[in-house]
C-alpha cells in the first residue's frame, strides 16, 4: 500500500485470501486518509457480492469529498461479483475521479482479467498481493506474530500452533495472543510446544494429505496423532495413499540414481512436489521402501480378509516409522 512519500493511487486492488493482510491494508489505508479529513462523511464499504445498482455507485465514486482532500470507497468482494458490476468498474477506471480512493478485494481474480488490467496501468502498487502462506513457511510468520506481543516461541512450538489452528492468518492471530497472555501472565517471555499444546485448541480439521505427509516423513507420533483425528476417513483408503506415496518415492529414489534430468516429465510433477518428494526420499533406501512396499500389499489383504483395518494400519504405520 501507498506510505508517506508514496502519492496515493485513485484504486488499489487487493488480492488473495490472507484475511489479516488484507484487514491490516485497509486499516493502515484507513488511518493515513483519516490524518487528511474526516472519513465519517467521505467513507463507504460496499459488499460486492449484493446486487449494487451500477448508476449508483458510480455516482458514489464520482462524487466530491466534503471537506477533506479524498473519499475512500471499499469493494469487497468483486471477484464473487456480478460480471456487470466488474465491467463498470473497470470503464471507471480508465478516467477515475481524482479526489476518490476506491480499494477493491477480491479473493481471485486472474491478471488476464479487464479489472486487474485497469488497475494495474494506475501504478505498480497498485495491485497487492495478499495471497495465503504455503503450509512451509506459517512457522515462521506464527514466531513473528508473537515477537509483536512481546514473546519469543520455539520453532516447534510455531509449527504445533500452525498445524492446530490452520491457514487463517486472523485465527493464527488470535491464538499467538492468546498464547502470549498465558506466558506473560506466568512471567515468562519464551513460549515453547508444551504451552501450545496447553492453550490452543484445534480448530484445523487435518486431512488424510496430513496424515500421509506425516506417515512418509517417519514421524511416528504425529502419524498415529493424526490417524485417530480422522474416524471418518477409511483405513484402506488412507493406506491406499499411503502405497502411491511410497511407489512415488521409490520411482523418485530409482530415477534420482540414474541421474535422469528428466524427473519432473517423467513423474508428472511440478518443481515444488519435486523438491518435496526429494526431502522425503532422503528417509528412505531403495530397499526399505520395497520391503514397505511388500508391506503394504500384505497389510491390505488382511483387511480385506477381516482382520481389524484400523490396527493392520498402525502397524504399518510403526513399521515405517521405526
Amino acid at each position: 500500500m501507498a506510505t508517506k512519500e508514496t502519492p496515493l493511487l485513485n484504486a488499489y486492488l487487493v488480492v488473495g485470501t490472507d484475511e489479516l493482510k488484507v484487514e491490516t491494508i485497509l486499516k493502515r489505508l484507513w488511518a493515513r486518509l483519516e490524518k487528511l479529513g474526516d472519513l465519517d462523511f467521505n467513507a463507504q464499504t460496499l459488499d460486492g457480492t449484493k446486487d449494487l445498482p451500477l448508476t449508483e455507485l458510480l455516482d458514489m465514486l464520482n462524487t466530491p469529498p466534503l471537506a477533506a482532500p479524498f473519499r475512500l470507497v471499499i469493494i469487497r468482494d468483486v471477484d464473487r461479483g456480478s460480471s456487470s458490476l466488474r465491467e463498470a468498474l473497470t470503464g471507471y477506471l480508465a478516467s477515475p475521479m481524482p479526489t476518490t480512493i476506491l480499494v477493491m478485494t477480491a479473493a481471485k481474480l486472474t491478471q488476464q482479467s479487464r479489472l486487474y488490467k485497469a488497475v494495474g496501468q494506475l501504478g505498480g502498487k497498485a495491485v497487492i498481493d495478499a495471497s495465503v502462506r504455503k503450509r512451509s513457511e506459517l512457522p515462521a510468520m506464527v514466531r513473528k506474530m508473537a515477537l509483536g506481543y512481546q514473546i519469543g516461541l520455539s520453532h516447534d512450538g510455531a509449527a504445533k500452533l500452525a498445524e492446530l489452528v490452520g491457514t487463517s492468518t486472523i485465527a493464527l492471530n488470535t491464538e499467538v495472543k492468546k498464547l502470549a497472555s498465558y506466558v506473560l501472565a506466568l512471567g515468562r517471555s519464551e513460549a515453547n510446544l508444551e504451552d501450545v499444546v496447553a492453550v490452543v485448541a484445534r480448530s484445523n480439521q487435518p486431512s488424510a494429505w496430513d496424515f500421509v505427509d506425516a506417515y512418509s516423513s517417519r514421524d511416528l507420533l504425529k502419524s498415529l496423532d493424526l490417524l485417530s483425528l480422522l474416524p471418518r476417513e477409511s483405513p484402506v483408503s488412507l493406506l491406499y495413499l499411503c502405497v502411491t506415496r511410497l511407489r512415488e518415492l521409490l520411482m523418485y529414489t530409482s530415477l534420482a540414481a540414474r541421474h535422469d534430468g528428466k524427473l519432473a516429465k517423467t513423474l508428472g510433477k511440478p518443481d515444488w512436489q519435486l523438491r518435496r518428494l526429494e526431502s522425503l526420499a532422503r528417509r528412505y533406501n531403495a530397499s526399505e521402501l520395497r520391503d514397505l512396499l511388500a508391506r503394504a500389499a500384505r497389510a491390505d489383504a488382511r483387511m480385506k480378509s477381516g482382520e481389524d483395518a484400523t490396527l493392520v494400519l498402525e502397524e504399518l504405520i510403526l513399521a515405517t516409522c521405526r
